[in-house]
């Protein structure tokens, strides 16, 4: 089983809502909800993303197009969203799927702009690299992390809806 293989109507694999917790992550007004019983994965999520989990009892009743479901098996973990699903078989992987799932929601629901590109930290602002696929955005950003500024991201940047922050 590959990594992308979707399996839609795999009798093996039941529908989202089994056993697990249920915690909501927040982002500038935008609201992901993760079920899984991994509290491993929750822990490790929370700490990437800089974001306190929120554990509900239940599933919001605003979730739908929202929810990021974990289903463990035997040879791996499903990963589920209302758009794709996923097969990991590592811990890594898992954490991959989760971060790419909660990334899109995020993207989806944020009310300014994200686009593809890099920025470093410089004093009271950032500064953007901005260039098609293979420019040398990563490349560019490396050497001004070298030279002590502090990396903002390296692929997506999110700018606020009034242009003020980055």
């Amino acid at each position: 089983m590959g990594l992308g293989d979707a399996l839609p109507d795999d009798p093996e694999v039941p529908a989202p809502g089994g056993p697990g917790d249920v915690v909501s992550f927040d982002w500038h007004g935008c609201a992901a909800h993760l079920e899984t019983s991994n509290r491993s994965a929750i822990a490790q999520i929370e700490r990437f993303l800089g974001l306190s989990a929120r554990y509900n009892n239940r599933l919001p009743a605003n979730a739908n197009g929202s929810l990021v479901s974990v289903l463990s098996r035997d040879r791996g973990a499903l990963v589920r969203t209302s758009a794709w699903q996923a097969w990991a078989s590592s811990h890594d992987q898992l954490i991959y799927l989760i971060l790419e799932a909660l990334g899109q929601i995020f993207v989806e629901a944020y009310a300014g702009t994200v686009f593809h590109a890099a920025a470093f930290d410089h004093g009271d602002g950032a500064v953007v690299i901005h260039g098609p696929a293979v420019a040398g955005k990563t490349t560019l950003l490396y050497r001004a992390w070298r030279r002590g500024f502090a990396v903002v991201s390296d692929d997506r940047i999110a700018l606020s809806a009034d242009y003020q922050a980055v």
